[in-house]
C-alpha cells in the first residue's frame, strides 16, 4: 500500500516545480479547510486558546493560513524528497 502511494502522489510531485507544487498545495489546503473540514474545530479552538485577544475574523484567517503553511511543508517534503540537491534549490525540476 505504501510503495502504491508512494508511486502515485510522491514520485509524480518530484517532477513539478516549485511554483506548481505551491499551486498543488493551496488546491489541498483549501480542500481540507473548506470541503473536508479536517480537525477544523480543533484548530479553531486551539487558536481561540492562544489568542484570547484576537478576534473571531481574526482566528478564521490564521486557522486558514495555518492550513496552507501545514499543506506547504507537507507537498514541499513530498515534492523534493526525490530531488537532488542541487535541483531542490533551482525549483525541483
Amino acid at each position: 500500500m505504501s510503495r502504491l502511494l508512494f508511486y502515485l502522489i510522491v514520485k509524480p510531485l518530484s517532477f513539478l516545480s516549485l511554483p506548481v507544487l505551491y499551486a498543488v498545495s493551496d488546491f489541498v489546503s483549501f480542500t481540507i479547510y473548506f470541503l473536508i473540514g479536517f480537525r477544523k474545530k480543533v484548530v479553531l479552538t486551539n487558536m481561540r486558546n492562544a489568542f484570547p485577544e484576537k478576534s473571531e475574523r481574526e482566528i478564521k484567517r490564521l486557522a486558514r493560513k495555518f492550513y496552507r503553511h501545514f499543506t506547504d511543508v507537507i507537498v514541499e517534503r513530498s515534492g523534493c524528497s526525490l530531488c537532488q540537491k542541487k535541483n531542490c534549490f533551482a525549483g525541483c525540476g
